[in-house]
C-alpha cells in the first residue's frame, strides 16, 4: 500500500473566438484553444485561425488524444508547419 493516491486530472480543450485588428486596424475574427481544468483557463493559444472547423477539429483531437497542457503550443506549431 502507498501512503498515497494518485488522481487523474481530466483537462478539456475548447475553441475561443476572438475578434483582433491587423496592422491596418482591419478587424478579424480567429479562433485558438483554451484548455480547462474544471472551470478555470490554464492555459490557451490565440490566433490559431480564421477556420472555425479546422479549430474546432484540433480540440476535439487534443480532447481525445489527452494532451497535457503543457504540450499544446507546440503541437499547434507542428499544426501549423503542416497545413496550408
Amino acid at each position: 500500500n502507498t501512503p498515497y493516491e494518485v488522481v487523474e486530472m481530466t483537462f478539456e480543450y475548447c475553441i475561443i473566438k476572438e475578434t483582433l485588428k491587423t496592422e491596418a486596424e482591419t478587424e478579424y475574427v480567429t479562433y485558438g484553444i483554451a484548455v480547462k481544468l474544471e472551470d478555470s483557463i490554464i492555459n490557451y493559444v490565440s490566433d490559431i485561425s480564421t477556420d472555425e472547423a479546422k479549430v474546432t477539429a484540433l480540440a476535439e483531437l487534443c480532447n481525445r488524444q489527452k494532451l497535457h497542457p503543457m504540450q499544446l503550443k507546440e503541437v499547434v506549431e507542428d499544426i501549423l508547419d503542416i497545413t496550408p
